[in-house]
């Protein structure tokens, strides 16, 4: 755009001075930034405003600070200025003048900005430096150089000057295009209007005075027949372009639509530019067919003429031939008696008369055949911008249906994204409800695997309850007292209850096993670090009740182990006290003296006795060996039970581990301070353990679940609590 504004705004300088006032004659830049001296522009806007832009060379220039002083110009010179100081000088007044010009003539808005804004003499004659030709040859365009170009241009195409609008008519039609829209843009934003002359200028003024031109200048206006009344009797003058149509003036928005020479990114705007092409082709085309048609009916009229001229020639050329064969007898007979001193100088002044006559057809005919041959030449040309302009509205009919078959294909294609992105949303939608109820199912589980792993703990210090009671041998004499007090029953029932147990430990580590692959097979949620930092808290605080309630059972465990014990020792004490007894009444029986056959059947009641004890002995000899391989195989059920709860544990911190893990990777926080206290923690619990007088597998167990809790849990509670303060 400015590079077209630019080449436009040269072409229209290098019209315009020519016919520029002798006193300030300017000059034809060969470059554009050499406007920046001011003189080209000043002694353009002095051929519009002679009043306005005196041809002055000294004036008062106000400086910065408010002072004025008197400083030389260059305005009226014929070069380019390579003075800085000069072209500030120059600058400074050519932008007061034009800014007074355009407050006086142009009758800006009183709201709108002054044409001059934004626009600093220094600032602009500093862009060449010295002026050296490497220099300005070099020297980029700024913007206010372009303002100060379009504000000059602006001001002479909307004086109204006919020199000035003729010269803008003569030029190339993209210079015009680009010239109206560039004054139309200015005129839009420092709202400024046409200079009136007194009645403002009107296309149909240029058109008359254009048609008086050539009704001047016309041969056709020279012709017989341009006074016999003929309507076409002068070549009508053309039509103002479309490009400042009502004598120069830029259409105003409501005008009929201009195209640019840029196009605009948007297929809309693409569109609208090639309708208004077209449209303006259109005109153009039927302005031209309007004018072909006048120019054919001049060449018909002119043929006429022609064709009359041909007719009257070849009937002079026969009267010449009947005159000259007259004046031939004529002078034959005036040579005959020209002794006599006969008439024949009367046939003679008849011959010379018809001789003149002839040659002033002749003459005629040659016009008309000169006016003809310029009139066909015309009709060529015509028909050659007309077969021009229908290709052009050709090709601009072929590139709107094409940007009207973009268009379509392009709503044609944000339908398509628009159904793709409904449905897309409608399955983002059915994803989150899945995730939704998958996230609810996996929680619900987790809870059921907390639940059966607590029931697994209760479960198995149950077991070790009651292993407990049925392997104590640390009484003898609650050994020996199970057959005297009838505790068979009561190992039985227990070895069931036991049985019972291990059956309901089985299913439940199964179904712990099923929920663990459950939980595994579930997709990781999507979390933010909002819902990471809530459900690490749920998890925490369910780690905490677990290990409280893990300890309340381990305390109930130990309390209820502690009362079989005292029951099982008072059982013991009770079947001495009965032993005791019954041996002292067996001795009260053996000294009451009834004789020597119930001594007798005492004895052999002793020895029944005996035997009977010797048998129970016996009995309970395999007994105890069989109680033996029991206690055994109980003692590796017992390690076989830990490692089956160590495994469980492990499982289970590990599962945590991995979620805070992910929680962590979440949080992307450094983990020293954790390490550290874990480090700590670990230390502390570790001479707590030596201290503590446990068996190996417990030690292990202990510290495997302390170090997984010290190493997770409070690791991931001292990062939690850094995050929140």
């Amino acid at each position: 755009m400015d590079v077209s504004r630019q080449n436009s705004t040269m072409a229209l300088l290098r019209r315009l001075m020519p016919i520029a006032d002798p006193s300030v004659p300017g000059y034809v830049p060969d470059h554009f930034v050499q406007l920046c001296d001011g003189i080209s522009l000043y002694a353009a806007l002095r051929i519009v405003a002679p009043s306005m832009f005196p041809p002055t060379t000294i004036t008062a220039v106000t400086d910065d600070d408010g002072e004025e002083s008197t400083a030389m110009l260059s305005l009226t010179s014929r070069a380019f200025e390579a003075d800085p100081q000069m072209r500030k000088a120059n600058l400074s007044v050519l932008l007061r003048r034009i800014a007074q010009y355009a407050r006086d003539d142009m009758e800006p808005s009183s709201t709108a900005l002054s044409i001059t804004d934004g626009l600093d003499a220094a600032s602009l004659a500093e862009l060449v430096g010295d002026g050296s030709e490497g220099v300005v040859a070099a020297a980029p365009v700024s913007a206010p150089l372009m303002q100060l170009a379009g504000a000059a241009v602006t001001l002479v195409v909307l004086s109204g000057v006919q020199t000035v609008l003729a010269e803008v008519k003569s030029l190339p039609r993209q210079d015009q295009v680009v010239l109206s829209n560039w004054v139309r843009e200015r005129m839009g934003v420092y709202g400024l209007k046409p200079r009136r002359h007194g009645a403002p200028p009107t296309g149909g003024a240029i058109v008359g005075n254009s048609g008086s031109a050539n009704a001047a200048g016309s041969p056709v206006a020279s012709s017989p027949t341009a006074g016999h009344g003929s309507p076409l009797r002068a070549a009508p003058a053309p039509a103002p372009s479309d490009a400042f149509p009502n004598g120069g003036v830029p259409a105003s928005n409501s005008a009929q639509p201009i195209p640019t020479t840029r196009l605009s990114s948007g297929e809309a705007e693409d569109e609208g530019y090639y309708r208004n092409a077209t449209y303006q082709l259109r005109n153009e085309l039927t302005e031209m067919k309007a004018r072909l048609a006048a120019l054919q009916d001049q060449c018909r009229v002119a043929t006429e003429d022609k064709d009359t001229a041909e007719k009257k020639y070849r009937l002079l050329l026969g009267e010449q031939a009947k005159a000259s064969t007259m004046v031939a007898a004529t002078r034959a007979a005036v040579t005959s008696a020209a002794t006599e001193g006969g008439d024949g100088g009367g046939s003679s002044g008849g011959g010379e008369k018809q001789q003149q006559l002839l040659a002033l057809w002749q003459e005629r005919c040659n016009k008309k055949d000169e006016t003809i041959a310029m009139l066909a030449a015309r009709v060529e040309e015509q028909t050659a911008q007309v077969t021009a302009l229908k290709d052009a509205a050709s090709a601009h009919e072929v590139a709107l249906q094409a940007l009207r078959r973009r268009l379509k294909t392009a709503e044609e294609g944000v339908m398509v994204r628009s159904n793709e992105k409904r449905d897309a949303e409608e399955k983002l939608t059915v994803a989150e409800d899945k995730l939704a109820a998958q996230l609810k199912a996996r929680l619900e589980l987790e809870n059921q695997l907390e639940e059966l792993n607590s029931r697994v703990l209760v479960l198995t210090v149950e077991q070790d309850r009651l292993r407990g009671v049925g392997n104590n041998d640390d009484n003898p004499a609650m050994n020996t007292s199970f057959a005297s007090n009838g505790s068979v029953d009561r190992v039985m029932s227990l070895e069931n209850e036991l049985d019972e147990v291990r059956q309901q430990r089985d299913g439940l580590q199964r179904q712990v096993g099923v929920l663990q692959r459950q939980v595994a097979a579930m997709p990781a949620p999507v979390a933010d670090v909002s819902t990471a930092n809530d459900t690490w808290r749920a998890q925490l605080r369910q780690v905490e009740r677990e290990r409280e309630d893990l300890r309340l059972q381990l305390t109930t465990a130990l309390e209820r182990n502690g009362d079989l014990q005292q029951q099982l020792a008072a059982s013991a004490a009770a079947a001495a006290t009965a032993a005791v007894v019954n041996l002292g009444l067996n001795a009260s029986r053996a000294s009451n003296g009834e004789g020597v056959k119930d001594t007798n059947d005492g004895g052999g009641d002793v020895a029944n006795g005996g035997e009977l004890n010797t048998s129970s002995l016996n009995v309970d000899s395999p007994r105890r060996r069989t109680n033996n391989g029991s206690i055994s195989g109980k003692t590796r059920d017992a390690a076989r039970r830990e490692q089956v709860i160590l495994s469980s544990l492990l499982l289970q911190y590990g599962y945590r581990n991995l979620l805070l893990q992910q929680h962590e990777t979440l949080l992307h926080k450094d983990n020293a301070e954790a390490e550290v206290a874990r480090q700590h923690q670990i230390e502390e619990h570790l001479d707590i353990a030596r201290q503590a007088p446990f068996s190996l597998l417990t030690k292990q167990r202990r510290d495997v679940e302390q170090g997984l809790l010290e190493s997770v849990l409070h690791g991931a509670k001292l990062r939690m609590m850094r995050v929140e303060q």
